[in-house]
């Protein structure tokens, strides 16, 4: 029997698993208590016998322990609304307040992706299908909207990627949102917080006030989106957008348009593109692009340990380092180093260089 005609045995719907070869669709699995997780791909067709995809895992030792943990925090009265006030910051109450429909869709669809089997997706088309739904006109994308998705995320416990609406991995500063989207992708311990941001604002009204009457309060861009012409506060939390090039040859840093055809390998067939910059005694690859990667490859990589307090996204710049390395390495003796850094092309600055670093 054709697996579209079994809607209610759909494992991952919307969309229904293929007939003529394995579903590669990554599925998340649960325990009862939702403490233990696992991702594995589908695999059904027609040819293999149906199976309930979703069928919850075992509870762990783990599982009972944190259980246990739970009831007595419960019994000490440690788990009503664990501090709401300090979870959200004034950024994400400054655009509510002003952007409400937008934060509710956004809100929303966070909320779906989390309680969904989805592992990765992308937030444009997810919105849309939020006002085919509600039948109401989609909110519109703007960088404004992506700073907030990205920050509401991290409440939810979502790694993001700034991306294009093809879905490429991009990196760097963002002055408009034509073209640009978000990926977010589920990651162990992935939740939608009790309340919510607009539960909390429509009932803590005199907190979110003094929030945003707060110096402290002052918006500190998520998504490297800013072009002013001095230096942003609590930069040692900026993402790495780019990659710098040291020691150098004199005639690559005096002919930066050379080391093109040196890096074609790491350019992937010309999947990926970046611009490259002169700064001093460095070259900057920045504005970077790269082909987007499958929650299955995504979750079958292995980790580097070094590199585990990086996020997803510096992380596929890391990866993109070794790569540019790997392909200076394999045409000139010479040794270069290489590092992650926070670039701001308007100033022509490196705002931030990460520890992680690497030489060839």
């Amino acid at each position: 029997m054709s697996l579209q005609n079994v809607p209610n045995k759909i494992c991952h719907a919307p969309n229904p698993c293929p007939e003529e070869e394995p579903c590669t669709a990554v599925l998340v699995r649960r325990c009862v208590c939702g403490h233990n997780e696992k991702m594995e791909v589908c695999a059904m067709s027609s040819e293999t016998p149906r199976r309930d995809a979703l069928a919850p895992l075992d509870c762990t030792p783990q599982c009972k322990v944190a259980q246990r943990n739970a009831q007595f925090a419960s019994a000490l009265g440690l788990t009503s609304a664990p501090n709401a006030s300090n979870l959200y910051d004034a950024p994400l109450f400054r655009y509510a307040a002003t952007e409400r429909r937008s934060a509710q869709a956004v809100q929303d669809v966070l909320a779906d992706f989390v309680q969904s089997p989805r592992t990765s997706a992308q937030l444009r088309p997810m919105l849309q299908q939020l006002a085919l739904r509600n039948n109401t006109e989609p909110v519109r994308v703007s960088v404004a909207l992506l700073d907030f998705a990205t920050r509401l995320a991290k409440i939810y416990k979502i790694e993001t990627e700034p991306c294009t609406d093809q879905g490429a991995l991009r990196f760097g500063p963002l002055t408009h949102a034509h073209g640009a989207d978000l990926r977010i992708r589920r990651v162990r311990g992935a939740h939608v917080p009790c309340p919510t941001l607009l539960d909390f604002m429509a009932s803590n009204p005199s907190v979110v006030k003094r929030c945003l009457a707060s110096p402290a309060g002052s918006p500190r861009p998520a998504w490297n989106s800013s072009r002013t012409s001095s230096p942003l506060p609590g930069q040692q939390n900026l993402p790495a957008n780019a990659i710098m090039l040291l020691h150098l040859p004199e005639q690559i840093l005096n002919d930066p348009p050379s080391l093109t055809p040196i890096l074609l390998p790491a350019t992937r067939h010309q999947q990926r593109k970046w611009e490259v910059h002169r700064l001093d005694h460095a070259l900057i690859l920045s504005d970077i692009q790269m082909e987007p990667q499958s929650a299955a490859v995504v979750a079958a990589a292995s980790q580097n340990p070094a590199r585990a307090s990086l996020t997803a996204s510096e992380r596929r710049l890391a990866s993109l380092m070794d790569e540019v390395l790997a392909a200076w390495t394999a045409n000139d003796s010479t040794t270069i180093c290489a590092q992650l850094v926070t670039y701001d092309a308007s100033q022509g600055k490196v705002l931030r260089v990460l520890a992680n670093e690497s030489d060839s």
